[in-house]
């Protein structure tokens, strides 16, 4: 039932999903589905709570241990287990990506608490042994790391794309890929133009 849920949810979203739909998806009866979950508020947050595990779980046993302590290197190197994610659990990403944009009113306060708590529990381990110390002491460290963010997550939605239709691609090419993404952090790690006292 669940992954029939997941495939309703990510394909419908919310408003649009069918219980109907899920239960003929799972070979049960729809009383069966109210069984279990109760309502379909009920169930999709149940759905939502497997995502968030199952995608949490992989995470964590994909990166590398012990983590980078380069701000740079752990950007990356997390950044190319979540890409890997993405193929992975297409469906769960999709379901996620609605969840955190575009959310009825009706489950909002329950996904708020959720993305809250996880937002939380990300950033405290991205945090985890950090060495910030390479930053040039002119630059704003908070602005610094959501310029990495912004890079990595555009990167990330470049690759999403262009390899949506052949994802397979994409991981016979992962070391090419990330040989890439690190070619490009490597531009921000020493910027683009020659400092005024570098002689131009």
């Amino acid at each position: 039932m669940l992954e029939a849920a997941i495939k309703e949810f990510a394909e419908r979203g919310y408003a649009a999903a069918s219980t109907n739909a899920i239960a003929k998806d799972a070979g049960v009866a729809k009383g069966l589905v109210f069984h279990h979950f109760g309502s379909k508020k009920d169930l999709y947050l149940a759905v939502l709570d497997h995502c968030l595990e199952t995608q949490t779980d992989y995470f964590m046993a994909r990166v590398k241990r012990p983590y980078p302590s380069d701000i740079i290197d752990r950007v990356v190197e997390w950044g190319a287990v979540k890409l890997e994610m993405v193929y992975r659990f297409p469906l769960m990403h999709r379901l996620l990506i609605t969840a955190f944009l575009d959310m009825p009113a009706e489950v909002k306060p329950e996904v708020d608490r959720r993305i809250h708590a996880i937002t939380e529990r990300s950033w405290k381990l991205f945090w985890d042994g950090i060495d910030l110390s390479r930053l040039r002491e002119d630059t704003d460290r908070r602005k610094a790391v959501e310029l990495l963010m912004v890079a990595m997550d555009g990167l990330q939605q470049k690759y999403v794309e262009q390899y949506r239709q052949n994802p397979g691609d994409l991981i016979a090419r992962a070391h090419e890929v990330y040989q890439e993404v690190r070619e490009y952090m490597e531009i921000l790690r020493y910027g683009l133009y020659k400092r005024p006292d570098q002689g131009i």
